[in-house]
């Protein structure tokens, strides 16, 4: 399942005044909650061998243009897995559900992130008067210099 993100991307076109990707503090925030996000889905997950359930993945797309998540489960049958005396495909539901629990608390600790990074920016551009593309690329290097 792909979920866009593109509340993020308008609010970094918001801060930064064009488009940028995530930086890798950004996408570390990101992590912190696709973790927390795979958590709720295997702990949902019926186990009879456990399979299926560890085989529960995400990972971020930090791309503008594609900035999203993709939560996956490999398992040739997981599609069809489903809890004890009920029928429908289990995967349908929970993984929208289990994003959306966590969504509005992980969308607001990455806009914090990203403006965390923007305030850094100006302040680095205002001290060393370097262009807004200059630093943006350092951040987008990982390269913190404040």
């Amino acid at each position: 399942m792909n979920i866009r993100l593109k509340s993020i991307e308008k609010h970094i076109v918001k801060k930064h005044g064009r488009a940028r990707s995530l930086t890798p503090a950004e996408q570390d925030v990101l992590t912190f909650w696709l973790e927390i996000l795979m958590a709720a889905i295997r702990n949902a997950w019926p186990v009879e061998t456990g399979t299926s359930r560890d085989r529960w993945n995400a990972h971020a797309i930090p791309a503008f243009g594609d900035l999203g998540i993709v939560i996956e489960n490999p398992m040739y049958y997981a599609e069809f897995v489903h809890r004890k005396g009920e029928s429908g495909e289990l995967w349908r539901s929970l993984v929208p559900n289990s994003w959306n629990a966590i969504k509005v608390l992980a969308l607001a600790a990455l806009r914090k992130k990203i403006d965390e990074t923007e305030e850094k920016i100006a302040q680095i551009r205002q001290r060393t008067g370097r262009t807004l593309r200059e630093v943006t690329l350092d951040f987008l290097r990982g390269v913190d210099l404040v």
